[in-house]
C-alpha cells in the first residue's frame, strides 16, 4: 500500500491496478483505493455499478481493510470488457464446445408398386378408375412406410458474454453453430406398408395425390436449438447457443 497522509479527505486510487484477460471470459480489473475511514461507506462503489473511465467493467465485488491512522483501504473488482471502443452494446469472440451425440428417430414416405397393366378404364383420360374412357396403362398399389434410422454425430454450444441481453429468438452465431453440426447414419429399419385405399391408381391420379402424404422426409436437418443466459457483472450475461440435429 501507498503511503497515505491522514490529512487525506477523500478515497484516492493506489498505485498496482492490475487487468486480467483470458479467452473465453470477461476481462478482470482490480483497483485499490485508500482514504479516510470515515467516508469509506460513502466511498464504497455499489455493486453492478459501472467504472467512471470504462463504461463496460461494472463492480462485481469489493472488500475494506482498515489500516492504521484511521485510513481504510477499498479493493474493487470489476468484470467486463475493458477495451470496448465506447460501444454500449458488445459481444465478446465465441468459443465452440463440440459433444458427441446419439439417437434414432421415425419417419414415413409414400411408396407404391405396379399392381397391373392392361387395358383399363379411365386411362385415356388420365384419371382415376371408373372415368370414361378406355386404355392401356398401368396401375400402381399407393400406401405409406415406417423409416428408422439411427444416427451419431456432433451437436455443438457457442458459448460468448454479451451486453446488453440478446433475444432468445435472434442468436447471434447461427452460421458458426449450425456449420459446426454433423451426423451419420448407421442404419436405416424399414417397417410395413400401410396401403391407401384399394389398389390400381393411375400415375397421374398418384402424382396428384402424393402431395398430401409425407414422402421424402429428411431425417435429420442442422437446426439452432435454443438459448440459455446467465446474468453477470452489471449488464453483462454469459450466453449458450446450443445446435444439433433435429428432425
Amino acid at each position: 500500500m501507498a503511503i497515505i497522509f491522514s490529512s487525506v479527505r477523500s478515497f484516492v486510487e493506489q498505485i498496482g491496478r492490475r487487468r486480467t484477460y483470458k479467452i473465453g471470459e470477461l476481462d478482470q480489473m482490480t483497483c485499490i483505493y485508500a482514504g479516510p475511514t470515515a467516508l469509506v461507506d460513502q466511498f464504497l462503489p455499489q455493486k453492478n455499478s459501472s467504472h467512471p473511465i470504462y463504461k463496460l467493467m461494472f463492480v462485481e465485488s469489493s472488500d475494506i481493510t482498515n489500516q492504521q491512522a484511521t485510513i481504510s483501504e477499498v479493493t474493487v473488482n470489476y468484470s467486463g470488457v475493458i477495451n470496448s471502443g465506447g460501444q454500449t452494446t458488445y459481444k465478446t469472440s465465441p468459443l465452440l464446445i463440440e459433444s458427441s451425440i446419439s439417437g434414432s428417430r421415425d419417419f414415413d414416405v409414400a411408396v407404391q408398386s405396379v399392381y397391373s397393366t392392361g387395358y383399363v378404364a379411365g386411362a385415356s383420360g388420365q384419371g382415376p378408375p371408373g372415368t370414361l374412357g378406355v386404355g392401356y396403362a398401368t396401375l400402381y398399389n399407393l400406401g405409406v412406410q415406417t423409416r428408422t434410422v439411427r444416427y451419431v454425430g456432433h451437436a455443438c454450444v457457442v458459448r460468448y458474454q454479451m451486453t446488453p441481453q440478446p433475444s432468445p429468438n435472434s442468436p447471434n452465431f447461427s452460421s458458426l453453430g449450425l456449420s459446426r453440426v454433423k451426423w451419420t447414419i448407421l442404419s436405416t429399419t424399414l417397417g410395413t406398408i400401410k396401403m391407401i385405399g384399394p389398389g390400381g391408381y393411375l400415375q397421374s391420379y398418384i402424382n396428384a395425390l402424393l402431395p398430401t402424404l409425407l414422402q421424402q422426409v429428411p431425417p435429420l436437418f442442422a437446426a439452432y436449438m435454443g438459448m440459455s443466459c446467465k446474468q453477470r457483472a452489471g449488464s453483462w450475461y454469459d450466453v449458450e447457443e446450443q445446435y444439433g440435429p433435429t428432425f
